[in-house]
């Protein structure tokens, strides 16, 4: 299920917009996620190798455009826009290069090697992007390096399963049910209001405890699938990182933005891949059950489809009739009829064709003179 090109153009800018509506408010111009690459991994994984550099060459043009657009300087928005290309073909190759079974975010393998690849890759990425841009305002390199792999797992590990999930799912939203649909808004809209409330210091910090969204998210889990729990937790990853970038929310604890936004980032990462594993726990079980049930449903079909004749079945050696149960004596078609699903179309072999052509020649022949 391939992504369009011009519809990976047009996500890739959103995405890019989303990360720079995501930068701190003082001290640095970085995005603290930066969702193209993630979406760059989503395009990857749903196409075709064979598209892959075309894939490769939007994305990372659409977000150095849009780099240069927010006043970016043109050596910052080269990296910006091609290291995280280069994350982004890695991930997926990665992911991919098992071939035993089609990924999914159905399956806890597909989903345990994304994960795994969204938090290795983007290590290398942290490398590369310090050692070309420096530590700049983040101190040290380490630092800096942190601040880097943070922003590129968090961009694959949220949005590519999001971007796959709405790809997959986007057909079967015409189908919903009307209570679906009820229920969605609840989930969802119920989500962002407590997350706002709770990130946004908005009420008492008494109650500012991040554990609340919890009930949201494991019903989208449950209910919804994978795609269901990537929608929630990018709106808490969305709303949880806005506030973090101006210093808010309940990890605050008065320390510095930066710092803020590390521990924000890290528990982000860590709640993310749990939710996918979970997710994808009861995704793949329930189209396991699914797979059975048809299973099961198409061998009751073709048991109920035959019938079996067991036993010694008595038949006259000169008209092939057959005596049933009762004693009477029935046509072979008759008696088959009533105890299978066959059906007999009566024909003539050429043998008795033959034969039945030879006599009636003879029948028909005038008698001698």
């Amino acid at each position: 299920m391939d992504i369009p090109i011009h519809l990976l153009a047009i996500l890739s800018l959103l995405g890019s917009e989303l990360g720079f509506l995501l930068v701190p408010a003082t001290g640095t111009d970085l995005p603290v996620v930066w969702p193209p690459t993630g979406i760059l991994v989503a395009a990857l994984l749903l196409s075709d190798r064979a598209r892959w550099k075309t894939c490769i060459a939007v994305a990372a043009a659409a977000a150095a455009v849009s780099c240069l657009a927010h006043g970016l300087p043109v050596r910052l928005a080269v990296v910006l826009s091609a290291v995280p290309a280069l994350e982004g073909l890695l991930t997926a190759w990665v992911v991919r290069r098992e071939r035993n079974e089609p990924f999914g975010l159905d399956r806890i393998a597909g989903t345990w090697r994304l994960a795994l690849a969204g938090l290795a890759v983007p290590v290398a990425g942290s490398v590369v992007g310090t050692v070309i841009l420096g530590s700049g305002e983040f101190g040290t390199p380490f630092t800096a390096a942190r601040a880097w792999w943070l922003r590129e797992a968090l961009g694959i590990l949220i949005i590519a399963p999001l971007a796959m999930g709405l790809v997959k799912e986007g057909r079967r939203l015409r189908d919903i049910t009307p209570s679906r649909a009820v229920e969605a808004i609840v989930v969802f809209g119920g989500l962002t209001t407590v997350t706002a409330l709770i990130f946004g210091e908005i009420i008492d910090p008494f109650l500012s405890v991040p554990t609340y969204v919890l009930p949201f998210i494991l019903w989208a889990a449950f209910r919804f699938g994978p795609a269901g729990s990537a929608t929630t937790v990018f709106l808490v990853m969305a709303v949880a990182m806005w506030n973090a970038a101006r210093g808010q929310g309940p990890l605050a604890a008065g320390v510095p933005v930066l710092n803020l936004i590390a521990r924000s980032q890290g528990a982000m990462v860590v709640a993310t891949i749990s939710f996918m594993m979970l997710a994808s726990s009861i995704a793949e079980r329930r189209r396991i059950a699914d797979e059975n049930t048809r299973l099961v449903g198409r061998l009751q079909q073709a048991l109920a489809e035959v019938k079996t004749l067991q036993g010694f079945i008595p038949i006259c050696a000169w008209c092939h009739k057959v005596r049933d149960d009762a004693g009477f004596w029935q046509q072979i078609e008759k008696y088959l009829d009533a105890r299978t699903e066959a059906t007999f179309s009566h024909s003539i072999c050429p043998s008795c064709a033959s034969d039945a052509s030879d006599e009636i020649g003879v029948q028909l022949m005038p008698p001698p003179q």
